[in-house]
């Protein structure tokens, strides 16, 4: 089986760097364009399963793409949400830096090992996401269909690195996913072979 795992468009949440975690959005102009590109990138390739998660930036990205293949059902998954941020959805980073700086690593970096208030831990996304991932694998990996994933930053990370077999603490930061990034594993019975991650290449015509 052939996996894409992509990220949705921009959000405005993602542009002011607010954290979004659960909350809803809207994609902006831009994340519009990007999801459009996705869109005609995906138009040719022939897709078998498409899956978003239940948040509205997830399914507004897939259903672009799904305008070129309308005879496809889209299954939704709250199993693919993005992780429940707790007391810092919603804030912007550099006030979550002020307020609690205990989140974040010395580098400056949003500590995902370190669970908010009242927030999802990286072990609640990590079980309900690789889980669910896990499932769609065993039905088709001897299978020759194509499965198109749409989720968000923190999920497609943690599956990167559930999909490689690696360890989260040590390789989680090893990764970006940019707005509408493509990422594309290959899977079958020796094994999940990345074929590329966090790929923006379809949305150099659109610009930034």
């Amino acid at each position: 089986m052939r996996l894409y795992l992509i990220r949705h468009g921009e959000t405005m949440h993602n542009r002011e760097e607010r954290f979004q975690g659960s909350i809803d959005a809207e994609l902006t102009p831009l994340g519009k364009k990007q999801a459009a590109a996705l869109s005609e990138y995906f138009k040719p390739v022939k897709i078998d399963v498409t899956i978003s998660s239940a948040l509205l930036r997830a399914q507004t990205t897939i259903n672009a793409i799904l305008a070129h293949h309308p005879n496809l059902l889209l299954q939704i998954s709250p199993s693919l949400n993005e992780q429940h941020g707790g007391q810092i959805e919603g804030q912007l980073r550099t006030d979550v830096l002020h307020k609690w700086p205990q989140y974040f690593t010395p580098e400056g970096r949003l500590n995902v090992f370190v669970t908010p208030e009242g927030a999802e831990s990286y072990e609640q996304v990590q079980n309900r996401a690789s889980k669910f991932l896990d499932q769609i694998i065993s039905e088709n990996r001897n299978s020759d269909k194509t499965i198109l994933i749409v989720a968000h930053g923190m999920v497609n990370k943690v599956l990167i690195c559930h999909l490689l077999s690696l360890p989260p603490h040590e390789n989680y930061y090893n990764f970006y996913q940019y707005n509408a990034c493509i990422n594309e594993f290959v899977i079958d019975e020796k094994g999940t072979h990345a074929i590329r991650i966090n790929d923006t290449a379809h949305l150099n015509v659109i610009g930034k």
